[in-house]
């Protein structure tokens, strides 16, 4: 049994476990009367070993029936909790992933990325016929709805980053799985357009630490295409901006970093791209500009050097003149362009001053 159990069908576990319940049942007193106990508890042991079941309302079992469970879910569960069978599914049913994510909210979201990883390592290698749609799967979770808006609450910010996590469960999975796999796993999360964090994330690990380091990981870039792989990503960005969609990434600011140092003569083309799209202009300012999180009054704002690879800090002050003059301008948009026009470091919540 052991760690195959939780993947497998309940047939399967039913029938495996027939000769083991047999001699359990067997040392019992009344070893009928305990089997026909068995029978009306678990309908689909009985269903299975004798062919048919006693006809009941409780079709499902008296434990497992769907209208005591719901009873119980009101009592005892809330928005924050996970359902171990859509994660088993999400890892080996490619056709219930999106509808499985469709559930995720801001609350269980962590979680269930947990919960991913935890799994991963009770997977029989058969049962996963599509690793890298899987792992692609496991990517665009921390740039879908929920994992957007899980980044975004404040209870949230000092949680493990949703990219390292989601990147975890990939290198598991690709690890439990099939090893020789990493490479082609790795360029195509990086190309990925809705995978944009998970993907600077990795771009880091493989192209910006030393690679003695990071031996005991199985997805990493390949440094032969570096320059391809490189370029793809800075195209999404690129599209992303253009598209003034910076908001939809859960870790821009990131994914800003990530450009500059790989590849800062792309910077200008982020920025015009952004300036085509003013819909979304804030936002870009405002992962550019993100300066980390605390306790206090969560994200801050800063000026950094990244700033005039994008454009100079004239024509960034000229910029938040202009802005700042809109009264309709709100905060934390209105705290971004105010630490562009101060050089302090602002609070996004109210523009108050970081000690």
């Amino acid at each position: 049994m052991g760690k195959n159990v939780i993947i497998k069908e309940p047939q399967e576990f039913i029938d495996e476990g027939k000769e083991q319940r047999d001699q359990a049942i067997a040392t019992c007193r009344n070893p009928a009367a305990v089997r026909e106990m068995i029978g009306i508890l678990f309908p689909s042991v009985r269903e299975v070993e004798v062919g048919y079941v006693w006809p009941t309302l409780l079709r499902d079992g008296r434990l497992a029936d769907s209208d005591r469970l719901a009873i119980a879910l009101q009592y005892t569960t809330s928005a924050g909790d996970v359902c171990l069978r859509d994660v088993r599914r999400f890892l080996i049913s490619p056709e219930s992933r999106e509808q499985i994510a469709a559930t995720l909210n801001p609350e269980n979201f962590s979680e269930f990325l947990e919960q991913l990883g935890r799994f991963s390592g009770f997977v029989s290698v058969e049962k996963i016929a599509d690793l890298e749609e899987l792992c692609l799967a496991v990517a665009r979770l921390v740039d879908g709805k929920a994992g957007v808006e899980h980044e975004s609450q404040p209870q949230f910010i000092l949680c493990i980053s949703s990219y390292k996590q989601a990147f975890g469960v990939i290198d598991a999975l690709v690890s439990v799985v099939d090893k020789r796999m990493g490479g082609k796993v790795a360029s195509r999360v990086v190309k990925d357009r809705a995978s944009v964090s998970v993907a600077s994330y990795l771009l880091r690990l493989s192209y910006m630490e030393d690679r003695s380091k990071v031996t005991d990981l199985s997805v990493l870039a390949s440094t032969e295409d570096k320059d391809e792989l490189v370029s793809a990503f800075v195209r999404n960005i690129v599209d992303m901006a253009g598209k003034g969609s910076m908001a939809n990434c859960a870790h821009a600011a990131h994914a800003l970093y990530t450009v500059a140092r790989l590849s800062p003569d792309a910077c200008r083309d982020i920025y015009q791209a952004a300036g085509t799209a003013r819909r979304g202009f804030d936002d870009f300012v405002m992962a550019l500009l993100n300066w980390g999180h605390d306790s206090y009054k969560g994200t801050a704002f800063k000026v950094k050097q990244d700033v005039e690879l994008y454009a100079p800090l004239e024509r960034w002050e000229e910029l938040a003149k202009e802005r700042l003059e809109d009264p309709h301008l709100q905060y934390p948009a209105k705290a971004a362009w105010l630490a562009i026009a101060t050089g302090k470091v602002l609070y996004a919540v109210d523009g108050t001053e970081k000690d």
